[in-house]
């Protein structure tokens, strides 16, 4: 079975998920102990991770790391409604700060949303003031975290595979 739901998704098979769920689980995993549980040989693996990574689906092998170990305590959502003339270089501003972890476009009265992680206030007052003083934003709403409920981390696992 082939998946596809917009212009953006790749298609991907049965096995490509399955490989997908392997290698999300432990990324470390072995090729000739991923080929022996898909029941394919080792070229295969190659080959399909080779295909995941040059579509774009397989970004890359990495660990999870928790931020708030690492001293980024304070988990900060702010949303921007920036002038239409100006949302370029506000993207291109905020993508230079260090603790913006994410950056989107988004629908509806705000126009951008980021996802900051800072160890301290006083390190998210600076980047407010630093929000404030970037030429074209118009308003801007803050929400601090005060604790995480849920973060996924394995894509295919939890949500792919979550109700199958």
């Amino acid at each position: 079975m082939t998946k596809r739901s917009s212009n953006d998704e790749l298609k991907v098979d049965e096995r490509d998920l399955q490989l997908l769920s392997i290698l999300e689980k432990d990324s470390r995993t072995p090729w000739t102990r991923v080929a022996k549980e898909m029941g394919v040989s080792e070229a295969t693996v190659y080959l399909r991770v080779k295909k995941l990574e040059e579509k774009g689906v397989l970004e890359g092998f990495s660990i999870i790391v928790n931020p708030s170990r690492l001293g980024l305590g304070i988990t900060l959502i702010v949303m921007l409604r920036v002038r239409a003339h100006y949302i370029s270089k506000v993207k291109s501003s905020l993508s230079l700060n260090k603790y913006v972890v994410e950056l989107y476009e988004t629908t509806g009265y705000y126009n951008l949303l980021a996802k900051i992680l800072a160890p301290s206030l006083s390190d998210i007052n600076e980047i407010i003031d630093e929000i404030y003083s970037l030429k074209g934003v118009e308003e801007v709403e803050y929400i601090v975290a005060l604790r995480e409920v849920k973060r996924v981390k394995r894509i295919v696992n939890e949500v792919i595979f979550s109700n199958q």
